[in-house]
């Protein structure tokens, strides 16, 4: 699910939200009840028509809906939508507060959620853990603002909707600091991973110098050993189990093109139809007994349906091959007898080295020839001089690798021409990811027009209202001041600042909204980060 969505629902800061749709409304929207609608009724018709992916998804638990259904001659997606319609399904976005629908167990990995990378600190502390928190302002229902028509309203709101808090990392964040269970992982010269970004076209190696501290260890290890106890004890209450997965509607692929009108099948405005008008709805099998055998090796699905990404798919079963040789095969009985082996770190930068167009030059041109069966052009030319290079963890490890040129990306890695986004669309006449195919500045969508969204224009800044008269215009005084704002709520892009505003008087010591004293530019204090 996209975590905005996610954190908004379950921390109940939907139930805070003084932000109403009539104040961001466009005065140009069509027709509408755009105004009779919270911020969280907009989220949750999204997921109900598709648009937005959803978790948890149903809530009435998949697996139980997974066990209803079996002698129903139905099949999945006929089966849930006419439990839908009726109402004997319902969404878990509709009723975020209900018991059914908490996040009762969250596992962190590589995140701060409870300090920098959760928007709302404090109501992740009182909603989500059931902890000592700042929030100071009343909810929507205390102070008799307008309700969601969509989420349903509890009187009290939940506090502590976790059961069970784990965060793996190697320091002591805030997260950590909340945590029920603390697993300590290796840091970045104590375990074996790989490296890359999109600001440089290089693949970096971490390698181990030295063992894990004390009983640390590392990322891939923590995984294998919780999977491999789950694998012990699920036989008690869990077998191979069909589990009812809620697929949203994906960019590049038919489903894209399923709604050019918003209707709402739960408003009666047209019939729910799977992967059309409303997400799409899947069985899939769970072998739980054999979880930690099928996590350590390489699943046969890659030689059967193959590998791809952004509406192309291309095959893998010399990949395939060629993994079983270089990691070996699985030799113990089981599912996984004859797969490759995933055992260790390696192993599995291995398996990603190997399938990945960008580091391995006969599946980008695998990969830039599915892509010219789209187009009608041959594309094949940009990785067929790298055809014959393949990365292995060795290669970086003696030296960082430039990576091959790859549809996944717009621009090319060449040693005549520097990465920039858009090259390919340009140079090789492949259509933009737009539901036209050409650069699209204007969105033909009833939501889009109705928020103003529709067509590229220049915004000024937000006026934060709930911020007080050092941000509220209308409300400043005479006194010289600067306001500081965020470019982006980004945390990693969270120490940069814009001024929008500047003293009246430049000799003035203006208001020092906090973090640095403007008139000195001493630091005031530690910063946020």
């Amino acid at each position: 699910m996209n975590s905005t969505s996610a954190w908004y629902a379950h921390t109940d800061q939907w139930r805070y939200e003084t932000v109403t749709a009539a104040e961001i409304l466009s005065p140009t929207a069509p027709e509408g009840d755009w105004k009779s609608l919270s911020l969280i009724d907009y989220n949750i018709r999204a997921e109900r028509m598709g648009w937005l992916p959803s978790a948890p998804q149903l809530k009435t638990n998949p697996l139980e809906v997974g066990a209803r259904r079996q002698g129903v001659r139905q099949d999945v997606p006929a089966y849930v939508a006419e439990k839908l319609k009726s109402g004997e399904l319902e969404m878990s976005c509709e009723d975020p507060d209900a018991p059914e629908n908490w996040p009762r167990n969250l596992f962190v990995w590589r995140s701060n959620l409870m300090g920098s990378s959760g928007k709302g600190h404090e109501y992740f502390l009182k909603h989500l853990v059931g902890t000592d928190h700042g929030v100071q302002g009343k909810d929507l229902g205390e102070e008799g603002r307008q309700k969601p028509i969509e989420a349903k309203w509890h009187d009290e709101a939940p506090e502590g909707k976790l059961d069970l808090l784990v965060t793996i990392d190697f320091r002591m964040s805030t997260t950590a600091v909340y945590a029920d269970i603390v697993l300590p992982t290796a840091s970045w010269y104590e375990k074996d991973d790989m490296n890359t970004s999109d600001m440089h076209p290089f693949i970096h190696p971490l390698q181990a110098a030295v063992d894990p501290a004390y009983e640390s260890k590392t990322d891939w290890e923590i995984f294998k050993a919780i999977a491999k106890k789950f694998s012990e004890i699920s036989p008690e209450i869990l077998g191979v189990e069909t589990d009812v997965v809620q697929l949203a509607l994906h960019h590049d692929t038919p489903s894209e093109l399923a709604q050019p009108q918003v209707l709402d099948w739960k408003l009666g405005e047209c019939d729910l139809i799977p992967g059309k008008t409303a997400p799409g709805y899947i069985a899939v099998e769970r072998d739980y007994p054999n979880l930690y055998k099928r996590f350590t090796s390489l699943g046969p699905l890659m030689a059967k349906i193959g590998n791809g990404g952004k509406g192309i798919s291309w095959d893998t079963r010399t990949e395939v091959h060629h993994l079983v040789d270089l990691n070996e095969p699985v030799q113990e009985d089981g599912p996984t007898k004859g797969l490759a082996r995933i055992e260790t770190a390696i192993d599995a930068a291995e398996v990603v080295l190997m399938l990945a167009p960008e580091t391995n030059g006969e599946v980008a041109v695998k990969a830039w020839d599915a892509l010219g069966r789209i187009t009608g052009r041959d594309h094949t030319h940009l990785a067929e001089v790298k055809e014959d290079e393949k990365i292995r963890f060795r290669d970086i490890a003696a030296q960082p690798r430039k990576i091959i040129s790859s549809p996944t990306w717009s621009g090319i890695e060449s040693e005549e021409v520097c990465y920039n986004a858009g090259y390919t669309n340009v140079h090789e006449l492949i259509p933009w990811r737009t539901l036209s195919g050409r650069q699209q500045l204007y969105q033909d969508h009833l939501w889009m027009q109705a928020f103003g969204e529709f067509f590229v224009t220049w915004r000024p800044p937000v006026d934060l209202k709930t911020v007080g008269p050092d941000i509220n215009i209308s409300e400043r005084d005479s006194e010289p001041h600067v306001v500081l704002n965020f470019i982006t709520p980004a945390p990693e892009m969270g120490h940069s600042l814009h001024l929008f505003g500047q003293p009246d008087d430049a000799d003035a010591q203006p208001r020092r909204p906090g973090g640095v004293d403007l008139g000195s530019g001493r630091p005031q204090g530690r910063p946020g980060r």
